[in-house]
């Protein structure tokens, strides 16, 4: 395929995207007919199905782009002294959400993609390594070696980062990325000290 190839088919690929978020915004996702997004797109039929075979697959993709995006945000920070590195790991992530306030808070509302939490969260698992390096390495060792609890502390956390950034998006983003790194960067802190430190009796 060719260079001018290529960008039709972007193009096109992009003008279907659109459509599907300007439509989500009032109808929910599975609510949502190749007709109604072809009309919006002013595609024909045809030219939807040879890049997809139904709505959905047109939604995954967009939402790939959008965890891709915030990867390759990450993944720009690996390179960090120890001491301060989850600072910038956590801003960016802050950082990347504000940016895609729109998109995000279209896909955890009530006509997004109702899996698109759990794609979050699963996200966040694989890119743990943003918390590596708050603690020293026998820290590390201590704190994820218990390996039953370590599916319960993840969702802890990581329920604890979705959390700020949703209310952080509905109260109106007055904080910046660089103060909500942070919180988030010393409560952590605080939960890892309190879980290797102390023992609860029950």
């Amino acid at each position: 395929m060719n260079t001018q190839n290529d960008k039709r088919s972007l193009m096109t690929k992009k003008k279907m995207a659109d459509a599907l978020l300007l439509l989500m915004k009032k109808t929910p996702v599975y609510q949502i007919s190749v007709q109604q997004l072809t009309r919006t797109a002013d595609i024909n039929r045809s030219t939807f199905y040879y890049y997809y075979d139904n709505i959905f697959e047109l939604l995954k993709e967009i939402e790939t782009r959008f965890f891709e995006e915030l990867e390759s945000a990450l993944d720009s920070h690996m390179i960090q002294k120890k001491s301060d590195a989850s600072y910038p790991y956590a801003a960016a992530i802050f950082r990347h959400i504000g940016k895609h306030q729109k998109f995000y808070m279209l896909m955890q509302g009530p006509t997004g993609d109702p899996h698109f939490n759990q794609q979050f969260k699963q996200f966040l698992n694989r890119k743990r390594i943003i918390n590596y390096h708050i603690m020293d390495s026998k820290n590390w060792d201590i704190f994820w070696a218990d390996k039953e609890t370590d599916s319960f502390r993840n969702e802890f956390l990581n329920y604890g980062l979705i959390g700020m950034i949703d209310f952080w998006l509905s109260s109106g983003m007055r904080q910046t990325p660089e103060e909500l790194s942070r919180m988030y960067a010393g409560w952590f802190t605080s939960v890892v000290q309190f879980s290797i430190h102390v023992e609860i009796p029950f």
